[in-house]
């Protein structure tokens, strides 16, 4: 059974792996949707931060700093080393 991670930290980083852009970007949000509701009205992305590169594993990051409706603050890390590997 695959373990799914929660992608709260760089070591529980949630794998996209969309070809194009706009894949990449679609599975991101459908994570978090999936967790707090529909993006642009229970949450909004604050921040994005791309090409995050880890020295140890030489994987690719992004991490999407994100407000819920309430205000409070989340931060979430995506593995996008197969999107970078594609290109």
């Amino acid at each position: 059974m695959k373990t799914i991670n929660s992608g709260e930290t760089i070591e529980s980083a949630i794998e996209v792996t969309g070809s194009f852009l706009k894949e990449k970007i679609v599975e991101e949000c459908n994570h978090i949707s999936k967790l707090f509701g529909e993006k642009d009205n229970d949450w909004k992305i604050d921040k994005i931060q791309q090409g995050i590169r880890d020295g140890k594993t030489a994987k690719t990051f992004e991490k999407l700093d994100v407000s819920l409706k309430d205000g409070t603050q989340k931060s979430f890390f995506f593995d996008v080393t197969w999107f970078y590997s594609k290109r």
